[in-house]
């Protein structure tokens, strides 16, 4: 992820910095020592570059960010990279938050080289970065469909992953497994097992042990969804 679309927004923004803290100390270490980050301290992984950039443009989706979307992606990171590493994300986020990225480009970009079990962890994240406030803006759910679109992520899982954070439609467990109320018992289990494989935790297993309980959280739903479609169909 070092090149293209989003290695040129993430260099920018550590770029300015950078230079906005070359003659004045950004930060003091644990010995009270101001300190200067170094251009290479900012970024752990792809997988940090690719969400302070989609998390930059979802926070600008509907206006500007707000405190409950910030306090979400702050915990979020602080579980998945640790303290200092967070601090050093949200101070990129902060410069991404000023820039105007094509989501085009960055998502075709991690369509090519990230796996889709791992793009669908990703739609999760950025669902809950927009649920935040306990509501989706229209503005943002319509650049989550598009993002999911960018990502070739189908119709289905995004309506599945739509269902598990919409909290004001009505629980609806076919909605989740992606079926209808008519569906036979066959097409009931074959898309609960297709969704078991493409949600199983060991998918994501390389992004962090964040990653993995979250979509271990998701994988449960998708079984209580299930469990509940049996149980109203009569299924044994």
């Amino acid at each position: 992820m070092a090149g293209g679309p989003i290695g040129a927004a993430i260099g920018y923004a550590i770029g300015a910095i950078i230079d906005a803290g070359s003659n004045k100390p950004v930060r003091q270490n644990s010995t009270g020592q101001r300190k200067n980050y170094r251009r290479d301290e900012f970024l752990t992984d792809d997988i940090s570059t690719i969400l302070i950039v989609l998390t930059a443009a979802l926070m600008r989706a509907d206006g500007n960010p707000k405190k409950s979307e910030l306090d979400f992606v702050k915990n979020y990171f602080k579980k998945q990279f640790g303290i200092d590493a967070t601090r050093k994300h949200l101070l990129v986020l902060r410069e991404m938050l000023k820039q105007h990225v094509s989501v085009r480009q960055v998502c075709l970009q991690v369509a090519q080289h990230v796996n889709h079990p791992q793009r669908l962890q990703l739609m999760h994240y950025l669902f809950g970065v927009a649920n935040a406030d306990g509501h989706f803006h229209r503005e943002e759910r319509r650049l989550l469909h598009t993002i999911s679109g960018y990502f070739r992520i189908n119709a289905r899982d995004f309506n599945t992953i739509s269902a598990l954070y919409d909290q004001k439609e009505i629980y609806d467990p076919y909605k989740i497994l992606g079926i209808q109320k008519s569906s036979s018992e066959a097409e009931i289990k074959k898309a609960y097992r297709a969704l078991a494989r493409r949600y199983h935790p060991d998918k994501v297993a390389t992004q962090g042990e964040t990653h993995r309980k979250a979509a271990e959280e998701k994988f449960k739903q998708l079984q209580k969804a299930y469990e509940e479609v049996k149980r109203r169909k009569g299924i044994v």
